[in-house]
């Protein structure tokens, strides 16, 4: 059973087509706000052959109410979690000096502390009813500095974006590291520049290329999974396998 937050389109409607193609005996679970949106989505997938479960939680990851439900209603309507995928996140402008602190406490809250939230909510079910517990997030090369400082990456659109994926590489390794987390493997992910309604569909490759790594991440054994714990991992151009990018 996999869960992936808050996206009934994009990447996150990519990661659940690729995996349902791949493991089409799993029972996905989509995390949205909008439950209109949610059932379109779930509609788009049975249109182009997914007949995998796939059952909708509606999740609003800037309400701790909303994200504490979600949380109980999976562990009564379903009792297990296997996998959690969290892929939601915002971007925004950085034009006008008089909004820039409130711009990076938005950009803060929604991309790094709503996604600790939902973690550190979901760890108790992920580790009580499964047997290989795994978190996912969906980060960024943005958020490699060593590649920022290699000039790899070209100019941000959005230079509190690739703050919050650094900050949320961070927060991600030192949950790994915590003693009671050892047997949940934790991974970030970066599915490159895909065209969507969050880039205005100025991306390079389709979303479900970018979903490649997650579902490679996903379906790998637990041992290969534990010796890509600590790290940042994509799949690009001829690749086949997940390769590290440096943090």
């Amino acid at each position: 059973m996999t869960c992936s937050s808050d996206r009934s389109a994009g990447i996150g409607f990519a990661i659940v087509h690729l995996l349902a193609i791949r493991s089409p005996n799993d029972h996905f679970l989509l995390g949205v706000r909008d439950l209109k949106r949610g059932k379109d989505a779930i509609n788009r997938l049975n249109t182009i052959g997914i007949n995998s479960e796939v059952d909708l939680v509606q999740i609003d990851i800037t309400s701790d109410e909303s994200i504490r439900d979600a949380e109980r209603e999976i562990r009564t309507k379903h009792g297990k979690l296997d996998v959690l995928i969290n892929n939601a996140a915002i971007a925004l402008p950085e034009n006008d000096l008089s909004t820039l602190r409130t711009t990076y406490q938005t950009m803060f809250s929604t991309n790094v502390a709503s996604l600790v939230l939902i973690i550190e909510t979901f760890l108790p079910l992920l580790k009580s009813t499964s047997a290989d517990p795994r978190i996912i997030q969906i980060s960024s090369a943005r958020g490699s500095l060593t590649r920022t400082q290699q000039s790899l990456m070209p100019p941000p659109w959005s230079l509190s974006y690739g703050a919050t994926k650094a900050a949320l590489n961070l927060v991600t390794l030192e949950l790994s590291r915590k003693e009671g987390n050892v047997d949940v493997v934790f991974q970030c992910v970066s599915p490159g520049h895909c065209r969507t309604d969050f880039n205005g569909n100025r991306g390079k490759k389709e979303p479900i290329e970018g979903a490649k790594v997650v579902a490679e991440l996903v379906l790998e054994a637990r041992d290969e999974a534990k010796k890509r714990q600590y790290g940042l991992w994509e799949i690009e151009g001829e690749d086949t396998e997940p390769t590290l990018v440096p943090w």
